[in-house]
């Protein structure tokens, strides 16, 4: 493909035999930035070329495969506390352990030539939820939220069945991929969860740390007691589906409609979660689009893997039939408010589990049989494929970090006592 630069030096320090110089930033945070590249990787036997026209680039003779992915570049490892360290450890390793079609893939981790930590993973084409949102509104209507929904429990169940609690689940961390592939081309994008940085595995000690972003939090995490990490990820999907359906937060305003700010009212907020009062704060004009089982028939419905979808473009996306409904007052259905009531519960041990999630009927409609039993078996932990196929093993990485951890703490160490020494001189 035209405009891509391979070779020496590369400007974020990365091997330049197989990654492209960046193509653009996608996003940046205070851990660093993250860039779109081209990898070039050896085909394994037998591999079929991808035949997507908009592959960046597939090499027949040299037998390699170029693809989009998204590197995450931290700052430099001699820089990081431990306990950083041991985070930016446990989102590879997780990454590394997962495979599902939604969740974002795990390629590959190293050090830069700078000793800065990056990690590679699947590019997601078309943003985030938070930005497709954004772009329309704030909302959606009730069938796309459902859509969207229904593979978000998907993965996040996947995640669950091999003991990993994703624990910052928010639109904004739910990445869209266009789905032009395979047999069945959609107008709507799949989602999968991505952003494992605060994850925490069954094979840890319980969870309690206060992490995640606040406005999606489950009640309990604040505490600082140990708490279900499942069940905090549940609340979290629910706090997400309601505002894909409302274009608003479920406890963030007042009885009489004054909204509130989680810095200056954070406990009246926490009030409204504790007497679980989101029914009678729901918005007056949501910003939702009437488009339910009234205009369009539950077999034509998008499945959460993929293969049951046909016709999300006659009900979802354009169209006579969806300006038409764009027009009607929105109801959400009686199915989705049971459901809301059951994951925004506010004690955990009352609140749906994500399998009970998936025995909902309002999750269950439009799925085919095939489709929804492939759902169940992931959430009843039948599902166990294996590891993404790389060269890099769990136990190799785990090693690795174990070096580089014991590199930077001794380098700190040694650090420590000149720091010292140049502070006593500033006084001398």
């Amino acid at each position: 493909m035209a405009g891509l630069v391979f070779g020496d030096p590369h400007p974020l320090g990365l091997p330049s035999h197989e990654y492209s110089h960046p193509v653009q930033i996608l996003g940046s945070g205070t851990f660093g930035k993250v860039y779109l590249c081209c990898r070039r990787t050896p085909r394994h036997s037998g591999q079929p070329l991808n035949g997507n026209p908009a592959d960046p680039y597939q090499d027949q003779d040299s037998l390699q495969l170029s693809e989009w992915v998204a590197v995450k570049i931290y700052k430099p490892v001699i820089q990081c506390e431990l306990r950083y360290l041991e985070y930016l450890k446990r989102e590879a390793v997780n990454q590394r352990r997962l495979n599902h079609e939604h969740v974002i893939g795990f390629k590959q981790v190293g050090l830069t030539t700078d000793l800065r930590l990056y990690l590679t993973l699947e590019y997601a084409d078309s943003g985030s939820l938070k930005q497709w949102l954004e772009v329309r509104g704030g909302s959606l209507p009730e069938s796309t939220a459902r859509w969207f929904c229904q593979q978000l429990v998907y993965g996040l169940a996947y995640c669950h069945a091999h003991g990993v609690f994703n624990r910052d689940i928010k639109p904004a961390n739910l990445l869209l991929h266009s789905n032009r592939d395979g047999p069945h081309r959609l107008d709507q994008p799949l989602l999968k969860v991505a952003d494992f940085g605060l994850c925490k595995s069954s094979k840890d000690s319980a969870p309690k740390s206060r992490v995640g972003s606040p406005h999606y939090m489950a009640p309990e995490v604040f505490t600082g007691e140990p708490y279900d990490g499942r069940k905090a990820d549940v609340f979290s999907c629910g706090v997400v589906l309601y505002q894909m359906v409302f274009g608003a937060l479920p406890f963030n305003r007042t009885l009489d409609g004054r909204p509130l700010d989680f810095n200056r009212n954070f406990r009246e907020i926490q009030d409204n979660v504790r007497r679980e009062i989101w029914p009678q704060l729901l918005p007056t004009h949501p910003h939702q689009h009437q488009c339910d089982q009234r205009h369009t028939h539950p077999q034509q419905q998008p499945s959460a893997s993929g293969t049951a979808a046909t016709a999300v473009g006659a009900n979802g996306s354009g169209g006579a039939a969806a300006a038409a409904a764009a027009a009607l007052p929105a109801v959400p259905s009686a199915s989705l408010l049971n459901l809301l009531h059951g994951v925004l519960r506010y004690d955990p041990d009352q609140r749906l589990t994500l399998l009970e999630v998936m025995h909902h009927p309002w999750y269950r409609e439009g799925l085919t049989d095939e489709a929804y039993a492939q759902v169940l078996s992931v959430g009843s932990g039948v599902d166990q494929r294996p590891p993404p196929p790389s060269s890099q093993s769990v136990e190799l990485i785990e090693a690795e970090f174990c070096r580089i951890m014991q590199h930077c703490a001794a380098r700190q160490q040694e650090a420590a006592p000149q720091a010292i020494d140049e502070e006593f001189h500033c006084y001398s």
